[in-house]
């Protein structure tokens, strides 16, 4: 993005965005006490015992804080999206394609930090965010790129939610059609929208991070049993492709990469670590946790439910439930489907966040407009955006479908291609040629992801449109 009105309202607007949301989760500056701050106070904080950079906030976070908040991250929508994947990638491929995504995910992370360390330390020392050091490198247009990148995204997520509380309504609404819950959530999401202040939303996000993880856990243990049913009835197989789905696996690709997309939390999370040499082993460890986390999440229930295996998680516990008969796991269905749709509802207005703030920076600029005429003009934005995820949640009324496309086009763009071209414009005379190799390589890697993923998937909704619904019997 670009401010025409001065440096100072860049840096302004730069703050604000430092507390970025993406994924499914406020990745937002944590201090100390854990709570949220809107307006940060610039410190000079010490990097090492020469140099001091103007990072907007202390480093106070400590290595477990740091830690905790990376795998926060990697606890949102795309986790529920994970079994399907497997079945879209089969079992060797995707134990082969999560390992590596994660690899590269983490080195992506290593370069960008190592690319804005190597700014602030030739004197630029006002770079803090991803877009900051876009517009350094590759001026307005970098920035430009990597804030519609953002905008693309977390507006898909929102996309993505619409259809998730939509999809799962139907269960307790039957006698409405898809399209008629999508308008009934339009009104609500709209008043969530109004919404301005993080804090009442951080709340929220916490919440929605304990629905998930708890609905996590429930599906695993059905699946576990369910494999154990399968293992000890000879009548029983294992529905699954053990090698690789050629058909389909550039949607599980995409989808895997919607899952690893976090790396706008890095600079953040890197800024307010208290002690910075130990970011590097913080974030390894972290994303190989996030990444046996994906492998187990995903792997179980595909086992467990073979070809039957939904884009809605909640689809197959409510068939688990249906085909034992079992009343406790209807209960258990309905309280896990409750708990998610009110999670998801309730973090819309976050994912919503960096839109609203990047389009109303551009369009309403201080001083011109009075404060009353601002909030209206604002809303009405607001509107427009929530009525506008709605409209495509109707025209592609499909999770992961959704979660694939925003995988292919706007994480793998902002997770492979990005920081390697980033890298390369400051560091290009520092680097080797392996290194140089590689970094190119990953580059191509993100346009091949987004290119042939966006086309398999298309190809996909045009040719075999997929739909998992179910209503409990018990």
């Amino acid at each position: 993005m670009g401010f025409e009105d001065g440096e100072a309202e860049r840096a302004n607007f730069s703050k604000r965005q430092s507390m970025n949301i993406q994924g499914d989760v406020v990745k937002a500056d944590v201090i100390s006490d854990g709570s949220l701050e809107e307006e940060p106070v610039e410190q000079h904080v010490t990097v090492d015992d020469d140099q001091e950079v103007l990072e907007g906030r202390a480093r106070n976070t400590s290595d477990l804080k740091t830690s905790i908040n990376i795998l926060k991250s990697y606890m949102g929508s795309g986790l529920l999206g994970l079994p399907y994947a497997f079945k879209e990638g089969g079992v060797l491929g995707s134990l082969i394609i999560m390992p590596i995504l994660g690899v590269i995910s983490v080195h992506c992370m290593f370069i960008l930090v190592k690319t804005k360390q190597t700014l602030v330390s030739e004197g630029h020392k006002h770079l803090i965010t991803y877009g900051d050091i876009a517009n350094h490198c590759y001026n307005r247009i970098g920035e430009y790129l990597v804030n519609l990148m953002l905008m693309f995204t977390q507006f898909g997520f929102c996309c993505v939610y619409v259809v998730y509380v939509s999809e799962n309504l139907e269960n307790f609404v039957p006698k409405l059609e898809f399209w008629e819950l999508v308008i009934l959530w339009m009104p609500v999401f709209i008043l969530l929208s109004f919404i301005r202040t993080m804090k009442v939303l951080a709340v929220v996000s916490v919440l929605a991070i304990l629905a998930i993880m708890s609905s996590v856990i429930i599906l695993l243990v059905a699946s576990v049993e369910q494999i154990v049913d399968i293992m000890q009835d000879s009548t029983l197989d294992f529905t699954v492709d053990w090698f690789v789905e050629w058909k389909t696996v550039m949607v599980m690709l995409g989808m895997a990469v919607y899952a690893y997309e976090g790396i706008g939390l890095v600079l953040p999370c890197e800024t307010a670590i208290k002690n910075p040499s130990h970011f590097t082993p913080v974030l390894l460890i972290s994303l190989i946790l996030a990444t046996l986390n994906y492998i187990i999440v995903g792997i179980i229930p595909y086992l467990a439910f073979g070809a039957e295996t939904c884009d809605i998680v909640t689809s197959n516990l409510c068939d688990y439930a249906n085909e034992n008969d079992s009343h406790v796991w209807g209960v258990l269905t309905n309280v896990v489907t409750i708990a998610l749709i009110f999670a998801i509802a309730g973090t819309y207005p976050l994912q919503l966040f960096v839109v609203t703030d990047i389009i109303e920076a551009w369009m309403f600029k201080p001083g011109r407009l009075s404060r009353k005429c601002k909030v209206w003009k604002e809303n009405g934005v607001r509107t427009a955006l929530v009525l506008s995820s709605g409209v495509v949640a109707i025209v592609v009324p499909d999770f992961s479908t959704l979660l694939s496309l925003i995988g292919s086009i706007g994480s793998s763009s902002l997770q492979f291609i990005f920081p390697p071209l980033l890298y390369l414009k400051v560091r290009w005379n520092k680097t080797n040629i392996i290194l140089k190799s590689i970094l190119i390589l990953y580059a191509l890697m993100g346009l091949a992801v987004g290119i042939l993923g966006t086309l398999q998937t298309i190809m996909q909704i045009i040719n075999d449109p997929q739909s998992c619904s179910c209503k409990l019997t018990v």
